[in-house]
């Protein structure tokens, strides 16, 4: 192979690249246009309304019921249930869910406290019997007859206390009257709450009383910080009027349990009516809410004579 000298090749290299940049400087670079573009605001883009309704939960309008509506819809549910289920009760019980506000703010450090949960016993004005078993302690035959009149199911004076002693007999509640409570006293400790006193309503005169009012309590109690819970207030055939005077009594019961600090505007949030297989049909509480007190009105200032007239009066009496 014919191999050029070292010497040659970069020789011809140099001419090469000198050639390069003669013609490139012989080139006429050519002007850049420049073009400048103005930026116009952004249409706003209208966003198309959906096609259905959509609400969050605490926006919803509810549609809330009188007490009188809440009934002729259960009882139309009722007669659907009687249709289709045999063994349905005819005379069923209603229940009321109360919902309350039972958290407030210390005004010190801000923190949110619960109120704790509440309990106690009920005694309807329109009263209706439940399956609770009643003992009545008597202390003579009249009151024997009386108490098996009320339907009492357990009827007896001294024979009983051995058996209550050994826990032979189970019942819900017990009663007596002043003259046969000193029966109890040997099983005083035992019974505990059960124990008969004015306050709870199953120490009277009148034993047939007290069995009728325990027959027809009821018991509530909130549990683990719930803010609602469920309470009978009646059955289905019961009048508007009488489950409407049933539902004041149970808000009034409610409010006893009230914090201080919790406004009684916002104490009741909700309050509804249902069946043991129906929905619940929320109520108007508006009629149910107490009475908001009016602040005092203040008495427009005297002007400075008459205050010292009145000075000047009250010396002359003291001379």
């Amino acid at each position: 192979m014919n191999v050029l000298p070292r010497k040659v090749f970069n020789l011809t290299k140099q001419l090469c690249c000198s050639q390069i940049r003669c013609i490139t400087s012989r080139v006429k670079k050519k002007p850049m246009k420049v073009q400048l573009k103005i930026k116009r605001p952004a249409e706003p883009v209208v966003k198309p309304q959906p096609p259905d309704d959509v609400y969050f939960i605490d926006k919803w309008r509810r549609n809330l019921l009188s007490v009188t509506e809440a009934l002729e819809e259960l009882r139309h549910i009722r007669e659907l249930e009687e249709r289709f289920l045999l063994d349905g009760e005819k005379n069923e019980l209603l229940y009321a869910t109360v919902f309350l506000n039972m958290r407030y703010t210390e005004p010190e450090n801000n923190k949110r406290k619960y109120m704790g949960d509440i309990e106690g016993r009920l005694f309807y004005p329109c009263m209706f019997t439940s399956d609770w078993k009643v003992l009545a302690v008597v202390s003579g035959e009249e009151e024997e007859e009386m108490a098996r009149i009320a339907g009492s199911d357990i009827i007896g004076g001294e024979n009983l206390i051995p058996m209550i002693a050994n826990d032979e007999i189970e019942f819900d509640f017990i009663c007596a009257t002043p003259t046969s409570v000193n029966l109890l006293t040997p099983v005083r400790k035992q019974l505990k709450e059960k124990f008969p006193s004015k306050k709870n309503g199953n120490l009277q005169n009148n034993i047939g009383e007290a069995v009728n009012k325990l027959k027809s309590v009821v018991l509530y109690k909130s549990k683990d910080r719930q803010e609602n819970f469920t309470v009978p207030c009646g059955r289905v055939d019961f009048s508007a009027e009488d489950v409407d005077t049933n539902l004041h009594r149970l808000v009034k019961e409610m409010y006893k349990h009230r914090h201080a600090k919790i406004p009684a505007e916002s104490y009741l949030t909700d309050l509804t009516l249902s069946t043991s297989l129906s929905t619940m049909y929320p109520l108007d509480i508006a009629s149910y809410l107490p009475p908001k007190q009016q602040p005092k009105q203040e008495k427009p200032a005297l002007p400075q004579w008459e205050e010292d007239l009145l000075v000047m009066n009250k010396l002359k009496q003291m001379l």
